[in-house]
């Protein structure tokens, strides 16, 4: 076996590692004094659809921390990175690995990937881990397999705080209702429609802590995975609420909707008054309708409709654009697809 010293180790790890000679051009290194920083923060916060929003302080502080990887392209410019945070003895996390949107398609993601992999072999590391959305058949050409024992891995979540009190209300026995009604934690969790098809029991598991799954596709529409059980009390939901809307309306308690509308609605606030009644009657029939086909999409495209309408009120100089009067013939129209 092949010992390396601390400063061997460092040296590997800053820029003595390069890959070069390849027929296209580009270019793998270690060195993180050749890092473009505001390129890969760009990167990450504004398409990197796990990284979205993080700060420039919080990937400066990432990058110090972690085992940089840099793809240069034959211009020289930066085109790819990864990172790896590492003890260098034990373990080791890949992560935000990123590929330019102009250099997909050229086998880079996988060349990162095996140059990671190439980089940390000397370290002789028990567990090398990354988690992905949908990139699993690239990872496992490199020789990443899914979890053999996932039941045993935990996450360090967010503290739980107790509900807060409100007026006149026992919340002593809490924990008692919790423990005999489904509290569901989050709306939605988002998985690879691949990790249904390979792990179905562990991902199916998932919907003990969520209302459903979103079971994203690559080249199709995204699917939903939810219980009959979740989709029964969904439907009781909306079919109530639908009785609810047309009562109020029957018993002639329009000022309850008024009131009422605003803070389920919030965009609504926007709208004229005049258009509030129409939204109200066109909402208590539509979703009367919807209940009795058992199709909440009419309910779904009605408050689509409704809300670019908001977005236009709250944009005067929008909706002066879209409402004055244009005088005279404003030329022809060119028919879709042809150039001016």
């Amino acid at each position: 076996m092949t010992t390396t010293t601390r400063s061997e180790d460092r040296n590997r790890d800053e820029g003595d590692d390069r890959q070069k000679g390849s027929d296209d051009g580009y270019e793998i290194d270690t060195d993180p004094g050749r890092l473009d920083v505001g390129l890969v923060h760009h990167w990450l916060s504004t398409d990197a659809f796990w990284a979205l929003g993080r700060s420039r302080d919080t990937v400066e502080r990432s990058m110090s921390g972690s085992l940089n990887f840099g793809v240069y392209g034959p211009d020289g410019g930066q085109v790819a990175y990864a990172r790896v945070v590492t003890d260098r003895a034990t373990f080791a996390w890949l992560c935000d690995v990123y590929v330019a949107p102009a250099h997909r398609g050229r086998g880079l993601g996988a060349r990162l990937a095996t140059a990671v992999r190439d980089h940390l072999a000397p370290y002789e590391l028990k567990r090398t881990m990354l988690a992905t959305l949908d990139a699993h058949e690239l990872y496992a050409k490199v020789g990443f397999v899914a979890v053999p024992d996932p039941e045993r891995l935990m996450i360090l979540g967010p503290p739980r705080r107790p509900p807060a009190a409100r007026p006149g209300i026992d919340t002593s026995h809490s924990s008692d209702i919790r423990a005999s009604v489904d509290v569901m934690t989050a709306a939605y969790e988002d998985v690879p429609f691949s990790e249904l098809l390979h792990r179905p029991a562990v991902t199916t598991r998932r919907l003990d802590s969520v209302r459903a799954l979103r079971l994203r596709r690559r080249d199709a529409e995204d699917l939903a995975l939810m219980r009959v059980d979740q989709m029964e009390r969904d439907a009781t939901v909306v079919d109530f609420t639908a009785r609810l809307l047309t009562g109020l309306v029957r018993t002639g308690n329009i000022d309850a909707l008024h009131q009422a509308l605003p803070e389920a609605l919030p965009w609504t606030t926007f709208l004229p008054e005049a258009d509030i009644d129409t939204l109200i009657s066109e909402l208590v029939a539509t979703a009367s309708g919807a209940v009795a086909l058992d199709n909440l999409a009419p309910i779904a495209l009605l408050l689509t409709q409704w809300r670019h309408s908001a977005e236009v009120y709250a944009d005067p100089a929008l909706l002066a654009i879209l409402t004055r009067d244009h005088e005279g013939d404003l030329g022809p129209v060119p028919a879709p697809g042809t150039a001016e």
